[in-house]
């Protein structure tokens, strides 16, 4: 039996999808610290772990953050 692959964290798959998405190294390191700031603040619980009315508020927040980064 194979061993089963340890699953991402959560600042990895931040990272893997923003490096898809062809981002900046300045974006990505803004985006990073805005996921590490707002997960220490939610007492270092996971995002799916919050529920959902506080993920889609984060993701809004998150969106608007790219959107300014990226002008």
């Amino acid at each position: 039996m194979k061993p089963q692959p340890t699953p991402k964290k959560l600042l990895e798959e931040v990272r893997d999808v923003l490096r898809l998405k062809q981002y900046s190294c300045r974006s990505e390191e803004a985006c990073i610290g805005w996921v590490t700031r707002y997960v220490l603040f939610h007492d270092k619980r996971h995002p799916t772990d919050l529920g959902a009315p506080i993920c889609l508020r984060a993701r809004v927040s998150f969106n608007e953050l790219l959107k300014t980064s990226l002008e």
